[in-house]
């Protein structure tokens, strides 16, 4: 009887822990150019929870938060989240971005995105139509490396937002930035399920958000 319940008390000692630890996991989506800048302050701002980060495109964090893999995320607001509560966080222009030097003629009609909306994507063709005076190939591919090495390499050019740029370069990335003739602006969202509770967490995530902004 004595070992019984000795283990009936260990027991409910790592249920007890394992309780608390989910209680401080808070699990975090952010869209991959938001993740590249903002991620290290994300966790500071969480820093005595356990923080379970996730990057990947918009659509797919919206999705992961509607069947609750996330407590929260970070995304473009060109994805539809009727079902979901909706904070605006910031704002940030859209840029393009070109290799210092072309691989070929031509290349700067190929322009390499992911994940943007079917409006942007229609404001990208016209900007660019406008820019170059002909109608860009619009390719869309699966990752932001495969998009970062493709502009890098010259083989193509990209429409990326301004503070990611801005960050890159400042790390030595070799690329030639400049403003699209419309400008084109996305708007960057926190989402959550509705009614999901943990208030605290929601609004502590929103209100660091709208200060790196």
């Amino acid at each position: 009887m004595h070992f019984e319940i000795e283990a009936l008390i260990r027991e409910a000692v790592v249920e007890a822990k394992n309780a608390a630890r989910a209680q401080r996991l808070v699990r975090i989506g952010l869209m991959e150019t938001y993740a590249a800048i903002h991620l290290p302050a994300v966790l500071r701002a969480f820093s005595e929870m356990d923080v379970l980060p996730f990057t990947g495109p918009s659509a797919e964090m919206a999705d992961r938060v509607r069947s609750g893999v996330l407590d929260f995320a970070v995304i473009s607001s060109g994805v539809r989240t009727p079902d979901l509560d909706v904070s605006s966080l910031s704002s940030d222009e859209l840029h393009l971005a070109r290799g210092l030097t072309l691989r070929g003629a031509d290349l700067d009609r190929i322009c390499v995105i992911r994940g943007i909306d079917a409006l942007l994507k229609s404001q990208l063709l016209e900007a660019m139509t406008e820019k170059y005076g002909r109608t860009p190939i619009i390719i869309e591919v699966g990752s932001l490396d495969t998009i970062r090495s493709a502009v890098e390499g010259g083989v193509a050019c990209s429409i990326l937002p301004a503070r990611y740029l801005k960050a890159i370069c400042a790390e030595g990335a070799a690329l030639a930035v400049s403003e699209i003739p419309r400008r084109l602006v996305v708007e960057v969202v926190g989402i959550r399920r509705k009614l999901a509770g943990d208030d605290n967490n929601w609004r502590r995530f929103v209100e660091t958000l709208r200060n790196l902004a």
